[in-house]
């Protein structure tokens, strides 16, 4: 399954990975499939950063189903106010 990774996986030899390009003055098709990688990778990171914020979740200990239900919580919170 094809993932889309930052460039701190650049350099594996495993072709499931699609990393952005590097460096400067690329050209078009590269600056183009690094546009769409950051578009589709954007939701996620802001996801993560945001659950990041609530700090109950740095120490939690129980299962990960009363986490997940925990994180849903505060994604409803989080959009309601």
């Amino acid at each position: 399954m094809p993932t889309l990774a930052d460039k701190g996986y650049t350099g594996l030899d495993d072709q499931n990975f699609a990393t952005p390009w590097k460096g400067r003055d690329k050209p078009e098709p590269q600056k183009d499939q690094n546009r769409l990688q950051a578009r589709l990778r954007a939701p996620g990171e802001r996801g993560f950063a945001e659950l990041k914020k609530w700090r109950i979740l740095r120490r939690l200990r129980c299962s990960t189903h009363r986490a997940t239900d925990i994180v849903r919580a505060i994604t409803v919170i989080n959009h309601t106010g």
